[in-house]
Parts: structure tokens; C-alpha cells; sequence
């Protein structure tokens, strides 16, 4: 037995050895001693202890020793458990009542004879049994500590089971770990005359004290902060609402309010939910809330803020109890006042430390900079038998590189005492800086680390001084990152500097030394992937990129997720999701000039170390790359934009060449197998021999490799069949790059058009791809319902309506609950495909969510019910889409009608179509508690024409001129309606785009015109006035208080185009009533291509009266360039006739065409033109076409008409000739008015050309050639020409 050094001769020392006692026992129970010192063979036996003369003889023979007489053993010795009636009580440091003697520090009474009491009755009540014997009278009871000795004043009977119970001080300190007995042992012996009888040991209990309890310091630096781990196991289940405290020893400071660096473990040995707050004794009490609680024999650990004391002082004691919540207050169940502490050391002057690399999971040369205090002085070498080290001790999970390259397969944290320098290696790379080698006092070898601990350590080879900073790089693997180790490591963030002495693999309380907070790692994301879910993907193609990861820290609403791919690759915002675990996570997306960002909103977290999939939409960009090319990189960011993690240079996904192809079909009817397309391609990259062309058709379509046909310069070919949507061709030689190669092939089309309608091409050799293209557009194939009609109850505007819809499919339409029906299933979610009937109507019509009351058969119908359990559903963006769910399939040429109930709009559009289509495998995705659909296939669909709705019934619009850009032009209205138009009410007039209206414009009578509208009586709402309320800018304005339910009217129209005329408080119009509004306009320069009109009457309550939309305009007409009248015979006499030709030059196509003369020049008195030419005699001039329908008809007495076809070429020039008659007298012609003609289309002015009236009884030649540039004469009377809207002429007094 090693026993050390013994510094001290003629000294007591006691070693205490456990043996087993044999059984028989020898009779010779002799003993022996003899030391050995290692530097000699000197001996010393056990005769110097008997008082003989010691010898240096190692040959000497050792002295014996006389051992103990052995005794005999109790036949029966037990202990019997008490109760709290009976006053047992197991608390440290109270009373209780025993009945055998007790282990160490346990404290008897020095005269107990009070203390002892029968037991037989008591636990003949325990045990049911009446068999113990109460012992006789004593004589007296002494006790001496944990020793007691009851004299008897009678013998005990042989085998007779005695029993008595014994008062028992428990100790206040807990067992001591190095006593050589457990607590729970108790001996016992029966002594006569000194000498012992009997004895026995018997096994009783256990003090209630924690089972564990450890303190473990991470900073000991005199006056420092920082923290401290405490393990506790109790020993008893600590119930709701219990409490733990903690003190500790005087001079610490635990901080309390609040509670700094407390932080339960982040483990399986968390703490339960826990207050922290100010003990009653000045210590910490953590209280449990009411629902936690430690169970007895759990692990417990956290982590208290400490600040040391100012001064150094050697370890003390800590103390911690568990309390629990009584009626009579706290009470404690168990504590260990005696808690080993840690010492405080001295401080050094300085202490510091800078990183080459803060990554997590990258190896970072360190550099240590350090400098010793005046008050500590030299520190020195002492001994030979004890070592000096410079100790760095760093936060958990960091670990030191040794030169073996050995790594421990988890790092574990190294005690600040217990240390075995055997089991260290030279650390991978140490430098000494400063100061130069000579002067530092380490040498190049001597930095250890064992391998896996979180501490390594410098020997020191001589002296450290007072004055020089010492510094030095050490190579340190910085740990990788989980969300746990990440949040113990910012727990305990302490780097630590000790100067130790060692010996006997202990390291003995530091001189001095200092600690410093480390600096933050940046975490890496764990198991971080980059998919495109596009595969293979070609250059210039959009595709959803799939980025998976485990994130270290934790996002939440405000944090954000950093995608950076490489220049080449365009992010688009159009389409993310990211998702937690396959949970959605409420985000937004959008693209800056680092790549394509996703920030967390609402009530989103994602916690740390969980699987995070994000989704985004990318363009592939114009370049082809590499794996290796393809790097990205990946960042979380908080609310700040301040990094969180990171995951550099990832690798991504290979983007290939793209092939520039197309298909061209011959036949695009739905089932036809007569087709053929031609494709045609080019390649960006040489294609060599061997190389395979894979072509691949959307679903539904079917390929026929037999009929291959390669056209020049397309080498030779070898074509074969994969399935019936691919086919793979051999190219039998190489393919130059950017050469146009065309192929046919044989295609066979579906019934109607897939809903993803791309061809792929994809060039391959030996296995790999070189160039593709899986986006190259189909063409659409024809396919419609076999029958398909819609009908109407109600045509009411706003009513509620019934609608009854009659198809016939012209295949078999399969339902999901036969033929088609099948699931998907995927990671997070189940796919389902469903069949609809769709109906699609125009906007503003409003299915109810379920389509309110809707059967499956019109009543009265002969067609055939749809199916019985189908469903209908409005879709929830768009009110105007109906889907009824099929149960069932449709059998093909079957009608089928079922009636929709729809609330109807305010007026049908321009096109008032409604769509039926028939939908399959529309693919459901449910996520929780919603359900999100995706388009399916639409099998057929029709166009069918849609019911009217009642509109105003007679709507006139008349303008005064059609001229175009006339500013001062008024438009009046003539409007009937069969509502009552109440007082208070309002007309909204919207113009067509580019007419102007003018605000000042008063109506004082009905305009003249109006008065030949009906019977050539005023209009019976004539008197009726009307008042501008609001005009163009207003009207956008206070647009809340105007209903237009069309978009044709909500976009586009901007400037002054609407006005809104109020009906006088006093005024009414009766049902049925003609009644007019009339404004000044400004029409535009040309005719608008959208020429309609809107009329919208409301109450004075913005209640809908009537409405007419889309009520078509006037054609804007436009002056000729050149318009003359050339007399062919000179002088013209009055009272003659003469030829006349007419020349005219136009720029638009017109349908017909009308000339007038001035007062008193007659065409004929004959209904057809007298001498009517086509052609007016001028060589530069055209002749009117030669058509059947050309001719001349006579208007009235200075008015002709001519019907020409539209046959008629813009910018040429035409001519004519018809025979006139001048009046007899002077006075009966107005020369001063020019002669007119008026080019009209569908009875619309489309062109105006005036001429001056020939001179009479004179010579001259009128101007006859067309100069370009020159202006029109001014307009000055229309008096022949009636207005576009009418039948009749201006002038009702001309003569016919």
C-alpha cells in the first residue's frame, strides 16, 4: 500500500483497510507492518511499535502483531421502519427514535436513559404480530457521539427477540464519501466485564439528502462575473410549487433581481418551469410553478450567475436545500449544507484573446495575450516534484487539435482539479509571438491537450515575469452547431486563464488568473441540399428550387432567409413557401441585388435544429453550369439584417445547353391519328457520333416511331419506340452546332388538350444529357361538349335567379370515385383527384358558396339527372365559377340538365358567353384544416350564349355634328325607360374614350331635333330638366357614391368623360316616358375604337332604376382634301342643263355617298341620276368602281344619292359626272353656298367635301388638279344632309 511521503517522524497516521473476517476463524490471528522507502531497502518493522530496537536489516524478519479475538454473531438483528406517528423522521439535522446504535455523526443523548422506550406493543401494532419482549429495567444509558451503551440491571434470555426504540440526533452534514462504512449501517454488540459476546450490523435507512449535488465553476477569478453549473439529484420527488435554494459561501454575490445567468440545461437534464427570485436566507430560490416537478433520482442542471469575491480565499462550502410547500409554510425535504465550492484566485493584470476564423466547425488559430500583476511577482518553478502550467480552459464543445490527429467521439468538459497528464498529446500547432523565443519560458513541445477535452495547457519551463505580455497562437477546432449546443455555449461563453501547480494528477488551486467572454461562432446550416425540381434543366427555363436545411438558431416573424445563387441565375418572387417540418410557415418573398429573399411574418417560428424546406422560383438564365459552377449561398437573417447562420459556397445543380426547337402539326382535331408534326431544332454544341435524341410528348399524346422521317441536312437515324409518349432516335453521324435539323414524326392526339402542353427534346450520349429543351410550346387541340345549352328564369338585374345547364359529353367523363380514382402521396401531404362540371359565368354574376338551392335535374326535364352525391361548390376567389363535384361518371352522348340558382349581375358584358368545361383530375393538396386545389384537364368545354338582362328599352343618341375634333358639338340622349324615374334621381352619362364633356352646358328646351322623333310631337318628358352634378375629375372622386359594375367602365377612363345629371326634387318621370339629357361635347380626332356609350339611373339612394350599356356611338367624320365641281360646258345659262364632273380625293373605305347642290340646281325630276358616268373626264382622276350595285338615285330636287361597293382605295383620287339643271331666275339661286359632298358608311357621315357653286353665263375654267398640302374650304352648311342617326333630311321645305 503506497502511503506517499511522510514529512513528519513520531507521528500518529491512520489507514483504515476493509477486510473480510474468514469464516472459520484462524486461530492465529497475528498481524504485521513493515514500510519500505523507494530510494533505500531500510525497513522498519513492527518491533519499533512494540518498543524494541528498530534494525536496518532488510532481511530482518517483521515483528506480529496481535489481532482481535473473534465473536459471536446476534441470532437475530433487525430494523424496523417507523412512521411520523411514531416520531421517526428522516430530515437532516432532526430527532427521531431508533432502536440499534448509529453510523457516523449521528449524536446520542450523553444520558439517554429518558431516551430509550418499549417497543413490543408499537410494533406489535405495525407488524399484526405480537412476538418481541420489551427489554428489562435498565441500569443506565450513556452516550457518547454516534456511540451509546445501555447497561442492563437483568440478563437476557437466549432466543428471545427483544426490541426497544432510541432517541437519535441526525446529523446536519451530510455523510462523508470517504467513510470507510455507508450511512444506512448500523453495529451493534452485548459486552461482558469489557469483554464482547456478541455483534451484528444491520442495514437501516438512508437521511433524506441529495442523492448528487455538484458545483462546477466557469470563472474564478478574484471581483469577476460569470456563471456557475449546479447537478443536483434529489433523493425525493420535489411536488409542484417546491423550491430549490441556493447559498452561497460569504464574500459571492449571487445576483437575484433579477436573476442573471440563470438558465436551465438544455438537455435531458432540463429544469421544469422555474421562477427565480431572492431567497428568505439572501441565497436563490428557484420555485417550481403548479404543474412541474423533479422526480426523485432525476438529473437535474442549470446554470446561476456568480460574481466572486473581491479577495482570494481557498474553497469554501455551498449549501443547497428542496422545500416544499406545507399548510403551516415551507418545509424542508432535503439539503446538503456542505456543498464543495471552489476556490478564488488571485487576478492577472491582462487577459485576451482574437480568432482567426468565428465559423462554427472550422479549426481557427487563436491568439492568446496575457500579462502578470505587480502584487503576484515572479512566478516561479519551485520543485522538481511539482509542475507549473499555464491552464487555458474554454467553452464547452472547443477542443484542441492534437498531433496523433486522435479526436474523442464526443467532447466532454475537463475538471479544473482531477487532471492526468498522461492521457495528453502535443497540441497540432502552438507559436510562441511574443516575447522572442529565448525569453519565453515554454517550450515549442510543451502545449498538451487531451484529445476530445474542452482545456489545454502550457509547461512551463522557467520563470513568468512581471511586466512583459506573453502571447502565443494555439490551433482550436471550433465546434459545429446544433440549436442546443449553440445555446449552451452562449450560456457559458467563458475562456479562462489559470497559473496551477501539479502533482499526483491533481492540479492544486490556481495562483492566479483571469477570464474573458468568448467570442460569438457563426453557426452553419445542418444538412443543407439545392434541388431543382426541374430535372435535367435547361438554360432559360423557369423551375421551383427546392433548398433544405436544419437551422441553428431559431427564426421568427421578422427574421429572414437569404438565397444567393450565381449571377447567371435569375430569382423571381412570383412563387416561395417555405415550410417547418411539413407545416406552412406564414412568409412573404420578394428579389434585391443579393438574390431572392423570404421573410418570416405573422405569428411564424421556426425553432432550431428542425427541417426546413423553402421553395422558390427561379430562371435558369442564359448560361450553362456546372455542379462546380453552380455555388450558392445560403444565410439567415434576423429583423436587423445582422447574420444568423450561413451556409457558404453550396453546391447546386447542373443547368445544360438548350436546344432552340419547335413543333409544327398538321392536324390539330381532338383524336385524330392522321397527324404529323414537323420538328425542327438546332443544337449550340456539336452533337458526335452515337448521340441520341429523346423525344418526349405531353400526356394524352401518342408517338409512332415507325413513321420517322429525317430531312436534310439530318444525318442518318435509327428510330426507336420507349413507350406511346416517347421515342428515342440514334444519330448514325455527328452534328455540326447551329445547324437546323428537321424531322417528322407521327403523332396521335388526345381528346382535349393537357394542362401542361410541353414537348421535351433532350440530347443525350452515353447516359448523359448535353442539350435540352423541355418547354417547347404545344398547340392546343380542338374539343367541345357533343351538346351544350344554357337557359333562364328571370332577367331581372341583381335578382335572384335559376339557370338550367344541359350537356353531353362526347367521352366517357370518369368521376374520382371510379376508373381514375388513386391517391399520391407525398412527405406532408395526400393528393386526391376529383372530376368537376365547371360553370364559368360572366363577371358579375355571383354564385352562393354550396350554389344555393341547386338540384341535380331540372324539374320537368326529359334529360337524365346528374349523378346522385355530387356537390356543388363556388370557387372562393372568383364568386363567378361554379363546380359541381361528380359522384359518378357521365356516360358519353347522354344529356344531362341540372339547375344552378345565381344571383345575376347589374348588365350582361359586350360578349355574353358563359364557358361549361369539364374538368378532370383536379389534384387537391390539404394542409391542415384547408384544402388547395390545382387546375386539372380539361376534358371539354363550350362556349354557350348567355341570357340578356332588361335594359333601358329605347336609348337615341343624336349629336349635332360628327365632324372630327368639333369643339363645340352638343350630343343629346333620348332615353325611355319602364321604371319610374323618382325625384332626386340621377343619369350617369359616360362617354366613349376621347370625347370630352363640357360642365357649363345648361338645357333650356328639348334641341329641335327631337321634336320629329315621335309623330313630329315634342317628347312627353321634354319639360323635364335635368342639372350637372358632378363632371370627370368628381366623379373619380366621390366614385363610392357610383356603382359601375363593368370593368370596360372602372379601367381606362380618365379626364372628362362622365358626368352625372341630377333630376329636380319637384320632377317625375312616369314608366315608359321619353325624356332626354343633352351636353356640349368635344369629339375626338378620330372615331374611338371602343364607340360606346353608357347610361346608368339611380335613386337619389344610389338604388338601381335601369341601365343601358354598350349602346354604340357616332362614327366621327372627316373633311376631304379636295372636293371641286367642274362644269363641262361654258357659260352655263340659266335655265339649262349641264354636265358636271365631280372631283374628289378620300382616305377611308365608304359604303355609299351623296353630293348636293346649292337652292335650286336640279338633279332630275326622274327617281334614277339623268346621265350618270362613272368617270368625270380628267386623266388624273379614277373612274368609281364597276360593280352591279354602282348607281345614282335622286334625293330630293337638289340632292342625289350613289350606292357605290367597297371597292374604293385610300388616298386616290375618284370622279363622276351627272347632268344638272340651273334655275330660270337670277334670284332663285344662292351662289354665295358651296356645293357639298358626303361619303357615309351604314348610314353614318363618314367624310364631308365642300366645292364653290359653278359661275353661270360666263367663261371659265374651274380649278381642277389636286395640289397636296392645300386646305379644305371651311364648312358652312349641311342643309342636304340629314344627321346620321335619322332617316329624314334637315330642311323639310325642299322641294323632292
Amino acid at each position: 500500500m503506497e502511503i506517499g511521503v511522510l514529512s513528519e517522524f513520531l507521528m500518529l497516521h491512520l489507514r483504515r483497510l476493509q477486510v473480510m473476517i474468514p469464516d472459520p476463524f484462524p486461530l492465529e490471528n497475528l498481524w504485521s507492518l513493515r514500510t519500505f522507502r523507494n530510494d533505500s531497502a531500510v525497513t522498519e518493522a513492527s518491533e519499533a511499535i512494540q518498543g524494541k530496537a528498530s534494525t536496518n536489516d532488510p532481511e530482518a524478519p517483521p515483528a506480529l502483531l496481535a489481532g482481535f479475538r473473534p465473536v459471536g454473531r446476534f441470532l437475530s438483528a433487525k430494523y424496523h421502519a417507523g412512521t411520523a406517528d411514531s416520531g421517526e423522521d428522516l430530515r437532516p439535522g432532526a430527532s427521531a427514535t431508533w432502536t440499534k446504535q448509529a453510523p457516523y455523526r449521528f449524536t446520542f443523548a450523553q444520558n439517554c436513559l429518558f431516551s430509550v422506550h418499549p417497543a413490543a406493543t408499537f410494533l406489535a401494532e405495525l407488524e399484526g404480530v405480537d412476538r418481541h419482549q420489551d427489554l428489562p429495567r435498565l441500569h443506565s444509558c450513556l452516550g457518547v457521539q454516534n456511540a451509546v451503551r445501555l447497561t442492563l440491571s437483568e440478563p437476557l434470555d437466549a432466543a428471545l427477540r427483544y426490541s426497544f426504540r432510541l432517541a437519535v440526533a441526525n446529523p446536519a452534514l451530510p455523510h462523508p464519501g470517504d467513510w470507510p462504512f455507508a450511512q444506512n449501517l448500523w453495529r451493534f454488540e452485548s459486552l461482558l466485564d469489557g469483554i464482547v459476546l456478541d455483534a451484528a450490523e444491520v442495514k437501516a435507512f438512508f437521511l433524506w439528502s441529495f442523492t448528487r449535488s455538484l458545483i462546477e465553476p466557469f470563472v474564478m477569478g478574484a471581483g469577476e462575473q460569470g456563471v456557475v453549473s449546479i447537478e443536483l439529484t434529489p433523493s425525493l420527488t420535489l411536488p409542484p410549487n417546491g423550491s430549490l435554494i441556493i447559498n452561497a459561501p460569504p464574500g459571492f454575490l449571487l445576483p437575484a433581481e433579477p436573476c442573471e445567468g440563470f438558465e436551465p440545461d438544455t438537455g435531458l437534464a432540463a429544469l421544469p418551469a422555474t421562477s427565480c427570485e431572492r431567497g428568505s436566507g439572501g441565497g436563490i430560490q428557484l420555485q417550481l410553478d403548479d404543474s412541474s416537478f423533479i422526480a426523485a433520482g432525476s438529473l437535474v442542471r442549470f446554470k446561476l450567475g456568480v460574481i466572486n469575491p473581491a479577495v482570494a480565499s481557498a474553497a469554501e462550502d455551498w449549501s443547497v436545500a428542496s422545500v416544499e410547500q406545507t399548510e403551516l409554510g415551507e418545509a424542508f425535504l432535503e439539503q446538503n449544507p456542505a456543498v464543495t465550492g471552489y476556490p478564488v484566485h488571485l487576478q492577472i493584470a491582462s487577459f485576451s484573446l482574437q480568432p482567426s476564423s468565428q465559423h462554427a466547425g472550422a479549426e481557427s488559430t487563436i491568439r492568446f495575450e496575457f500579462s502578470l500583476p505587480e502584487e503576484l511577482g515572479v512566478f516561479q518553478v519551485v520543485s522538481s516534484t511539482q509542475e507549473s502550467f499555464i491552464v487555458l480552459d474554454m467553452p464547452p464543445f472547443f477542443t484542441v487539435p492534437t498531433t496523433s490527429g486522435q479526436k474523442s467521439p464526443s467532447p466532454f468538459a475537463a475538471h479544473f482539479q482531477a487532471v492526468n497528464i498522461l492521457l495528453m498529446e502535443r497540441c497540432a500547432h502552438f507559436e510562441r509571438i511574443s516575447p522572442d523565443v529565448q525569453f519565453f519560458p515554454v517550450e515549442a513541445n510543451a502545449c498538451l491537450a487531451q484529445p476530445g477535452a474542452n482545456s489545454f495547457r502550457l509547461r512551463l519551463s522557467g520563470k513568468l515575469d512581471v511586466g512583459p505580455s506573453y502571447v502565443f497562437d494555439v490551433m482550436v477546432s471550433n465546434p459545429a452547431l446544433t440549436a442546443l449546443r449553440q445555446k449552451e455555449i452562449i450560456q457559458a461563453n467563458y475562456w479562462q486563464l489559470r497559473l496551477v501547480r501539479h502533482r499526483d494528477n491533481v492540479d492544486y488551486p490556481a495562483v492566479a488568473g483571469r477570464s474573458t467572454r468568448g467570442f460569438q461562432l457563426l453557426p452553419l446550416l445542418q444538412d443543407t441540399t439545392i434541388t431543382a425540381l426541374v430535372a435535367p434543366l435547361p438554360v432559360q427555363l423557369l423551375s421551383l428550387v427546392r433548398v433544405a436545411f436544419r437551422p441553428v438558431t431559431a427564426l421568427r416573424a421578422g427574421d429572414a432567409l437569404r438565397l444567393s445563387p450565381p449571377a447567371s441565375i435569375l430569382p423571381l418572387s412570383e412563387q416561395c413557401s417555405v415550410s417547418d417540418t411539413g407545416l406552412p410557415v406564414d412568409s412573404v418573398c420578394g428579389v434585391d441585388e443579393s438574390g431572392i429573399f423570404i421573410r418570416l411574418q405573422g405569428n411564424a417560428l421556426v425553432l432550431g435544429d428542425s427541417h426546413v424546406l423553402a421553395e422558390v422560383q427561379i430562371n435558369s438564365g442564359p448560361l450553362p453550369l456546372s455542379i462546380e459552377e453552380n455555388r450558392w449561398d445560403i444565410t439567415t437573417l434576423n429583423a436587423l439584417n445582422i447574420t444568423l447562420d450561413e451556409a457558404p459556397n453550396i453546391q447546386g445543380f447542373m443547368i445544360f445547353p438548350r436546344l432552340e426547337a419547335t413543333v409544327i402539326p398538321k392536324d390539330l382535331t381532338s383524336l385524330s391519328f392522321a397527324n404529323h408534326a414537323d420538328f425542327i431544332f438546332s443544337s449550340p454544341i456539336p452533337l458526335p457520333l452515337g448521340s441520341s435524341l429523346h423525344i418526349e410528348a405531353p400526356s394524352g399524346f401518342r408517338l409512332y416511331a415507325r413513321t420517322f422521317a429525317p430531312q436534310a441536312p439530318l444525318p442518318a437515324v435509327e428510330a426507336q419506340q420507349l413507350n406511346e409518349a416517347e421515342v428515342l432516335v440514334v444519330l448514325l453521324a455527328a452534328v455540326p452546332r447551329s445547324q437546323q435539323q428537321v424531322f417528322r414524326l407521327t403523332i396521335g392526339n388526345p381528346a382535349v388538350s393537357p394542362p401542361v402542353n410541353l414537348w421535351k427534346l433532350e440530347v443525350r450520349n452515353q447516359n448523359n444529357t448535353l442539350a435540352l429543351d423541355r418547354a417547347i410550346a404545344g398547340f392546343l387541340v380542338r374539343s367541345s361538349f357533343n351538346i351544350s345549352y344554357l337557359e333562364a328564369d328571370v332577367d331581372e338585374p341583381l335578382a335572384e335567379n335559376y339557370i338550367h345547364v344541359a350537356v353531353a359529353v362526347s367521352q366517357n367523363l370518369y368521376a374520382d370515385a371510379s376508373g381514375r380514382s388513386h391517391q399520391c402521396t407525398s412527405q406532408d401531404k395526400l393528393c386526391v383527384f376529383a372530376t368537376w362540371l365547371e360553370v364559368v359565368a360572366p363577371e358579375g354574376f355571383t354564385f352562393q358558396k354550396t350554389c344555393g338551392y341547386w338540384v341535380l335535374s331540372r324539374a320537368g326535364s326529359p334529360h337524365r339527372a346528374l349523378p346522385p352525391g355530387s356537390l356543388c361548390l363556388a370557387d372562393s376567389e372568383q364568386a363567378n365559377i361554379a363546380r359541381v363535384h361528380l359522384s359518378l361518371s357521365l356516360t358519353a352522348f347522354t344529356i344531362y340538365e341540372f339547375t344552378l340558382q345565381v344571383r345575376n349581375a347589374l348588365s350582361v358584358p359586350l360578349e355574353n358567353s358563359w364557358e361549361i368545361r369539364a374538368v378532370q383530375d383536379v389534384r387537391h393538396r390539404r394542409y391542415r384544416d384547408q384544402t388547395l386545389e390545382e387546375e386539372g384537364v380539361a376534358r371539354e368545354r363550350d362556349l354557350v350564349d348567355g341570357f340578356p338582362l332588361r335594359q333601358m328599352r329605347s336609348v337615341r343618341v343624336t349629336p349635332v355634328t360628327t365632324l372630327a375634333g368639333a369643339v363645340d358639338n352638343t350630343v343629346t340622349a333620348l332615353l325611355r325607360s319602364t321604371r319610374p324615374v323618382t325625384p332626386g334621381s340621377s343619369v350617369t352619362v359616360a362617354a366613349p374614350e376621347g370625347v370630352t364633356v363640357a360642365s357649363s352646358f345648361k338645357q333650356d328646351r328639348a334641341p329641335l331635333i327631337l321634336q320629329d322623333l315621335i309623330d313630329q310631337a315634342t317628347p312627353s318628358g321634354a319639360a323635364i330638366r335635368f342639372y350637372v352634378s358632378l363632371l370627370g375629375s368628381e366623379v373619380m372622386e366621390k366614385s363610392s357614391q357610383i356603382q359601375f359594375h363593368s370593368t370596360d367602365l372602372e379601367h381606362g377612363m380618365h379626364g372628362k368623360r362622365r358626368l352625372i345629371l341630377m333630376l329636380g326634387h319637384q320632377d317625375y318621370v312616369a314608366p315608359n316616358t321619353f325624356f332626354y339629357v343633352s351636353s356640349r361635347v368635344r369629339n375626338p380626332p378620330a372615331t374611338p375604337a371602343s364607340n360606346y356609350w353608357y347610361f346608368y339611373v339611380q335613386s337619389q339612394f344610389q338604388e338601381h332604376i335601369d341601365l343601358r350599356k354598350f349602346f354604340p356611338g357616332f362614327l366621327i367624320s372627316y373633311r376631304m382634301p379636295f372636293f371641286q365641281v367642274y362644269p363641262n360646258n361654258v357659260p352655263w345659262e340659266l335655265g339649262t342643263a349641264n354636265d358636271l364632273s365631280h372631283l374628289f380625293k378620300r382616305t377611308n373605305v365608304s359604303m355609299a355617298a351623296a353630293a348636293c347642290g346649292t337652292i335650286w340646281f336640279h338633279f332630275s325630276h326622274e327617281p334614277w341620276c339623268s346621265d350618270f358616268q362613272r368617270w368625270g373626264g380628267k386623266d388624273s382622276y379614277d373612274q368609281l368602281p364597276d360593280d352591279e350595285s354602282l348607281n345614282c338615285q335622286i334625293g330630293n330636287a337638289n340632292a342625289a344619292v350613289i350606292n357605290v361597293p367597297t371597292t374604293f382605295v385610300n388616298e386616290t383620287r375618284y370622279s363622276f359626272r351627272l347632268n344638272v339643271t340651273v334655275a330660270a331666275l337670277q334670284e332663285d339661286v344662292a351662289l354665295q353656298q358651296p356645293w357639298t359632298l358626303t361619303v357615309l358608311e351604314n348610314g353614318e357621315i363618314l367624310h364631308i367635301g365642300e366645292s364653290p357653286s359653278p359661275l353661270l353665263g360666263t367663261y371659265y375654267e374651274a380649278r381642277w388638279f389636286y395640289v397636296p398640302g392645300q386646305e379644305p374650304n371651311l364648312f358652312r352648311d349641311m342643309s342636304c344632309i340629314a344627321p346620321p342617326t335619322l332617316q329624314t333630311t334637315v330642311n323639310p321645305d325642299s322641294e323632292l
